[in-house]
């Protein structure tokens, strides 16, 4: 009995001195249960910040996705006519393009006529600015208008070789053809030679090489009456032009001379 006593005795203080000295070969080391907590919590902020850090970098991922999105429609014309952008009646492909860009910028833009698309309303005023030519300043009115207008006179001066295209893409066919040419208190007519009873209405296709020039040396009015002429330029299709819209047609004038008997 004292033997197995003192058996005993021993058994347990050598138990508490694996205990006091992180040692117990019955079980995982004590170190082990005291670090637990504290490996839970750095495990814890390590996948934390791991989410974090997924998060963050998804969100960067999706802005820089977003960015090269908006940039590569906004440059390129050929996206405008992968959504059919290039395919409005009556409007060239690179207008309808530009107003595709124009409406991606301005998702409610001012400016836009009731009862016609803006694409309709785009190439109208850019029309304006193209015909006017290098020489017309900014133009006022709506941010639609402002646009277009700007974005007809840049694309005549960049594209020179480009402008038949374009007249053709809004109906104008290119001309030289002989006539009389009345001027007088708001009213410009062309007579053709070869087209018996027509009267087309004459504007300047910007700054024309007006050869024969319709006004007087020294003159501080424009001269007015009849004079035969040749000119080159553009013929509309049917519409209303001219004063109070009374004419069919209109042909802008590239170059005019004079022409004599």
């Amino acid at each position: 009995m004292v033997a197995l006593t003192r058996h005993s005795n021993w058994h347990q203080l050598g138990s508490r001195w694996r205990s006091r000295h992180g040692r117990d070969d019955r079980s995982r080391p004590v170190a082990a249960v005291h670090e637990g907590p504290v490996l839970g919590r750095v495990n814890s902020g390590m996948t934390t910040n791991r989410r974090s850090y997924v998060r963050l970098t998804t969100r960067a991922l999706l802005g820089v996705i977003a960015v090269a999105v908006v940039y590569v429609a906004v440059q390129s014309f050929n996206v405008g006519g992968m959504f059919g952008a290039a395919s409005v009646e009556g409007v060239p492909a690179p207008v309808a393009r530009l107003a595709w860009r124009f409406r991606l910028l301005h998702p409610r833009p001012d400016g836009v006529y009731a009862g016609e698309t803006l694409e309709r309303n785009y190439a109208h005023s850019f029309f304006d600015g193209f015909a006017c030519g290098p020489s017309c300043g900014t133009s006022g009115g709506s941010t639609l208008q402002t646009d277009a207008y700007m974005a007809g006179v840049s694309y005549r001066t960049d594209h020179p070789r480009d402008v038949d295209n374009i007249m053709s893409g809004f109906g104008y066919r290119r001309l030289v053809v002989e006539g009389v040419w009345s001027i007088a208190m708001e009213k410009s007519l062309f007579a053709p030679n070869d087209q018996s009873g027509q009267a087309w209405w004459l504007e300047f296709f910007g700054n024309p090489d007006v050869i024969w020039p319709p006004q007087t040396p020294g003159a501080s009015t424009q001269r007015s009456g009849d004079f035969l002429v040749r000119v080159t330029g553009y013929l509309s299709p049917e519409g209303h032009y001219g004063h109070g819209g009374r004419e069919t047609r209109q042909v802008l004038a590239v170059a005019i001379a004079e022409r004599r008997n």
